[in-house]
């Protein structure tokens, strides 16, 4: 699921998790301003599409944390043209008429060709 397809509130739990690191399910309606039932469903769907992690805590409430993102999960594809990654991701000073970024350049050329 991408974030354009999260409602607002949906969103707004995402996003309170991920920054708070630990939320108990319970509270959650109260960083949202939602209703309790309301918050647990939101905890559902978020779990459900892998956006966050939830683990029974101390007496039996709900913790909720954010899923850890796994290296190979991560879509370099908007950096690379072909095989070759961005010359503008990184601490050189680019030299726009340099070879470095205009092979790159080409490349991504070639790849817009292609599709």
């Amino acid at each position: 699921m991408t974030d354009y397809e999260l409602t607002d509130l949906e969103k707004k739990a995402l996003q309170t998790v991920n920054e708070e690191k630990e939320v108990y399910q319970n509270n959650l309606a109260d960083y949202i301003d939602c209703s309790s039932g309301h918050a647990s469903k939101i905890a559902r769907k978020l779990t459900d599409k892998k956006l966050i992690n939830r683990k029974k805590g101390d007496n039996n409430k709900y913790v909720l944390y954010p899923t850890k993102k796994d290296p190979k999960d991560l879509d370099f594809s908007l950096l690379m043209a072909g095989d070759m990654l961005s010359p503008l991701i990184g601490e050189d000073e680019i030299d726009i008429y340099g070879d470095r970024f205009t092979n790159w350049l080409m490349n991504l050329t070639r790849e817009q060709n292609k599709r």
